[in-house]
């Protein structure tokens, strides 16, 4: 796969496949099932992009080097993401909590510690992977035999890969910057929410994103996030033009919002379909080596 810039050439015909929003409601309800069978650590580490994206660099140093340390992830998020070294270090505590990692060894300093990655991890990110891919199969049915080969090491861990290099480009080449979904991506569980809210629209609505019953306090309850958070993230998406609010207990996304979703996801699908016909290409040639 080649170190190119996900172009419009690519994503804008996934946008307009005709199956495209079963797509995007396939991803979501997907993601909201496996977040609700999560227990409530894995939930935590999840349901946040700052947590789950530093994990999947975790995975992501693995599968190109074959081991990561502490520092190793570091390095990696501060390179791309800014974060402090302490919520790092949580989170990397949490996951241990969890069973899904080990430092090791258990003393000495932290950067010097190498990453175990327990079984439990790695099925968490197989099972989303495969989940992604299948999504996206929906829009791009040439990835679809990958989703069944990623039950298996090799191309799993290709794909994996791949996807490392989408993760060192810069941002105005992975796509268009969509800034009311990025709003959602920076609150923790705002994804999620977004998720929830794209679930229960009007089945037979004109747009993607167009209005959904809405209750501060369900969402807090379904996230685990208080009712203050909620109402922050929405009034500040509602100030920036993203939504306003119908009454008490509705929301109705603007057009621009509409079209931010849109693209995220199609972004999302072509970045997926990438790396899943890396994948699948790198799999037929050793395969056809080994012959």
């Amino acid at each position: 796969m080649t170190e190119t810039p996900i172009v419009p050439a690519g994503w804008y015909g996934l946008l307009h496949h005709p199956k495209f929003r079963a797509a995007v409601e396939r991803n979501a309800s997907g993601v909201l099932d496996q977040f609700d069978h999560r227990s409530p650590v894995t939930k935590w580490l999840t349901k946040d992009l700052g947590r789950s994206s530093t994990l999947m660099r975790c995975l992501i140093i693995l599968a190109q080097r074959g081991e990561a340390s502490v520092a190793d992830v570091l390095a990696r998020v501060r390179a791309g993401h800014p974060a402090s070294e302490s919520r790092v270090l949580r989170l990397f505590a949490a996951a241990a909590e969890a069973g899904l990692v080990a430092i090791e060894p258990e003393d000495g300093p932290w950067r010097a510690r190498r990453i175990a990655f327990r079984p439990a991890f790695l099925q968490l990110f197989r099972e989303r992977a495969i989940l992604e891919v299948e999504a996206a199969a929906i829009v791009a049915p040439e990835v679809r035999p990958a989703a069944a080969l990623m039950q298996g090491d090799a191309v799993f861990w290709r794909f994996v890969a791949a996807l490392g290099r989408f993760d060192r480009m810069p941002p105005e080449q992975r796509g268009p910057p969509n800034p009311g979904v990025r709003l959602f991506l920076v609150h923790d569980a705002g994804l999620m929410m977004l998720y929830d809210l794209l679930l229960a629209q009007d089945p037979h609505r004109k747009r993607l994103l167009e209005a959904a019953a809405f209750s501060r306090s369900r969402l807090a309850r379904r996230f685990d996030v208080s009712r203050m958070h909620v109402a922050r993230l929405f009034d500040e998406a509602a100030s920036q033009g993203h939504l306003s609010y119908v009454g008490r207990d509705r929301v109705a996304f603007s057009e621009t919002m509409n079209a931010d979703a849109e693209r995220h996801f199609a972004v999302t699908f072509q970045t997926m379909r990438l790396a899943a016909l890396d994948a699948l290409q790198t799999h037929a040639g050793k395969g056809a080596a080994e012959a």
